[in-house]
């Protein structure tokens, strides 16, 4: 947090306005911690997704969700340069059913998605999303990300709410990963939650005419913010917590002996980008050929195919990679590269494929990680498992 940034302390949280990116405070009182979510939305203090009303009678006022960033198992992730929310829910443990969870969290993300496709009357009885995620513990502090709606207008049905298979110890269990998109509404009036709180239609009162245009028309007006930054650091290219350092050091320990990289580069491409067609091409002859595939833009029955060449490199652990003109000058017109890693790039190589004349996408260490997590890969167990299965070690017969 940047010491210049405005914080709005938890006595001044009733009756205050919400602005996108603005920090509110809980505080300690006689020894217990007081949530600041609980008293801007009056919400329980409990989970990920909180919420106003009752989601077994499809009766939800308003939703809150929270994200701590700190769960290696439920990956959160906005995208501020699409607008798209990547939120998973609340069933976290084998043995329970997709929706039997305790605080109810999926019953109102299945309620919400499926009125979210039908008609008018349907979208308005959706709940509105608040979407905070935290800043620190200490002050309880969070910060408002934005007011999501349920879906995408470039996603299907199926891509808005996936119901996903996980393993943990070695037991299955599904979870939802939603995708929300966040509108263009960059202040939320106090008035429209006591609205909301009240009972009456979110239409009343304060509603967001981004809220307002998507329930009567379902379009979405997306917060987009394209990003300013020439380089990413090394510190943003490499795994955050303890799990995805250690799932990073596995990776690399398993491809140091000799197992093939390229392949396993290109399957956690395909994880990146799911366009991808299934099988890998070589082009060229002797030092000319070039390894890569298609990947296919357009409806189901008309794809058209454009054609990546992809490079892969293990990497010497957090050594930055520095150079990568050989092969960006390879790339021909009307093809992009694609080039993974599990180190870092130097800031040198975000420059070129910034000012270059052929795309490149990288993709360092972290994206690797968590491009596995997304795939419910996400403890140093199962992605062995997986590891073993795909990419054996070779050994010396």
């Amino acid at each position: 947090m940047a010491s210049s940034e405005r914080v709005i302390p938890y006595d001044d949280l009733d009756g205050s306005d919400l602005y996108l990116d603005r920090i509110y405070a809980g505080k300690t009182q006689n020894g217990r911690s007081l949530d600041p979510l609980k008293q801007l939305f009056k919400v329980g203090v409990q989970g990920g997704i909180r919420f106003r009303g009752s989601a077994v009678k499809n009766a939800v006022r308003l939703v809150v969700l929270y994200s701590t960033g700190e769960d290696p198992d439920w990956r959160d992730k906005l995208d501020p340069q699409t607008g798209i929310l990547e939120y998973y829910g609340d069933n976290k443990h084998p043995g329970r059913e997709l929706l039997r969870t305790h605080l109810g969290g999926n019953i109102a993300l299945r309620n919400a998605f499926t009125a979210s496709r039908g008609s008018e009357q349907d979208r308005q009885t959706v709940s509105p999303f608040f979407y905070f995620e935290r800043v620190s513990k200490k002050g309880s502090l969070v910060r408002f990300r934005g007011l999501a709606a349920p879906g995408s207008e470039t996603l299907t049905r199926t891509e808005e709410l996936e119901a996903l298979w996980w393993s943990k110890d070695g037991q299955r269990f599904q979870n939802y990963c939603a995708r929300f998109t966040i509108l263009n509404a960059t202040t939320i009036s106090h008035k429209w939650i006591e609205t909301l709180l009240s009972g009456e239609s979110p239409l009343g009162e304060g509603c967001p005419d981004a809220w307002r245009e998507w329930v009567e028309t379902r379009t979405y007006h997306a917060l987009v913010a394209p990003s300013t930054d020439v380089a990413r650091g090394v510190d943003g290219q490499l795994p955050e917590d303890v799990v995805g350092k250690d799932i990073l050091n596995l990776l690399r320990q398993h491809f140091r002996a000799g197992v093939n990289f390229r392949d396993f580069a290109l399957a956690v491409w395909r994880f990146v980008a799911a366009g991808t067609a299934i099988e890998a091409v070589v082009r060229g002859e002797g030092v000319r050929r070039r390894f890569g595939g298609d990947y296919l833009i357009g409806p189901s029955a008309d794809k058209v195919a454009v054609w990546f060449a992809l490079e892969a490199e293990v990497g010497e652990g957090d050594k930055p990679i520095s150079d990568i003109s050989h092969f960006s000058s390879s790339l021909r017109y009307r093809e992009f590269g694609v080039f993974v890693t599990l180190s870092v790039f130097g800031s040198a190589v975000f420059h070129e494929v910034k000012t270059g004349i052929r795309p490149v996408a990288l993709v360092c260490g972290r994206d690797v990680v968590e491009a596995l997590r997304r795939q419910g890969l996400s403890d140093v167990g199962s992605v062995k498992a997986w590891l073993d299965s795909l990419f054996p070690a070779v050994t010396a017969g």
